[in-house]
């Protein structure tokens, strides 16, 4: 028998090559975010903003809710035209408009490293991260990070009226998390179903967060606490107690920031005027 007339050996990989190929790509089109699952993402981000948009610039509010939008817009168009290519943002163009948002709102603030300043970046970085979202994981990803901007209004008033502001998105992020562990191939479910169902696990969670906010014992301090912002630390308060005026002596924290017009002063010329003043005296 000539070599050419031998029988071939069963390559046992090349055929099972098309069926890993097969398998690999419907786990991955499965986990990828549907076009019901990127709404309801946007409109808990949306909620999410709205409460912390009074506390920030006009630009990075605006910019915040015009890249929730913009994403929105995208997924209509691609629904709207399904044989034409899906409309994507390169990575690259996305990591360098974070950058640019981090130098503007370093412009902006005059510092970058502070609670202000990086609270105004996470609000604007959650529309990036909404516009390059593609997996499930993804969506988990900006579930956490909606709560996390959720909680930025607190920083700056605890008051009943800002608790009211962030419950619709407190229901957003039960519909939302209900929407990504939706079956995929199952009958999607009502959004109104939906957000009951996160308002019905509120109402039967309300009587134990009741039941620890007057059993739990409070302590006087927190147990964590945000570093001071780079503001004015300076003043008398409505209440004074002994030892305040020497804390406010020995405190290190910023007491004011002085900009010239015209030509700056010599260091040594500030530091000597308070000398000369003195040997007046």
């Amino acid at each position: 028998m000539s070599a050419s007339a031998r029988p071939r050996a069963f390559d046992v990989r090349a055929l099972l090559a098309p069926r890993r190929t097969r398998a690999r790509a419907a786990r991955e089109h499965a986990s990828l975010l549907t076009p019901r699952q990127i709404p309801n993402l946007g409109v808990l981000l949306v909620a999410a903003q709205l409460p912390q948009a009074v506390h920030l610039p006009i630009w990075v509010a605006l910019f915040g809710f015009a890249l929730v939008v913009l994403r929105l817009v995208l997924v209509r168009r691609d629904r709207l035209r399904p044989l034409a290519t899906p409309a994507r943002i390169p990575s690259w163009a996305l990591a360098l408009f974070a950058l640019a948002i981090a130098f503007a709102i370093r412009k902006s603030y005059g510092y970058f490293v502070g609670r202000d300043p990086c609270v105004a970046f996470l609000f604007v970085l959650v529309g990036i991260k909404f516009l390059e979202a593609r997996a499930l994981r993804d969506g988990s990803l900006l579930v956490c990070l909606a709560i996390f901007l959720l909680i930025t209004p607190f920083f700056y008033s605890q008051s009943m009226l800002a608790a009211l502001a962030a419950l619709p998105a407190v229901l957003a992020v039960g519909a939302a998390l209900e929407s990504l562990a939706h079956d995929s191939a199952a009958p999607p479910t009502p959004w109104r179903a939906a957000w009951r169902r996160s308002a019905a696990m509120i109402a039967q969670g309300l009587p134990i967060a009741a039941a620890l906010f007057l059993l739990f014992p409070r302590l006087a301090t927190p147990l964590w606490g945000l570093p001071a912002d780079r503001m004015a630390a300076t003043g008398l308060s409505d209440r004074m107690s002994p030892g305040s005026i020497s804390e406010l002596a020995l405190n290190d924290a910023v007491a004011f920031r002085v900009d010239f017009d015209g030509a700056r002063r010599r260091m040594a010329q500030l530091l000597a005027a308070p000398r000369r003043q003195a040997g007046h005296r």
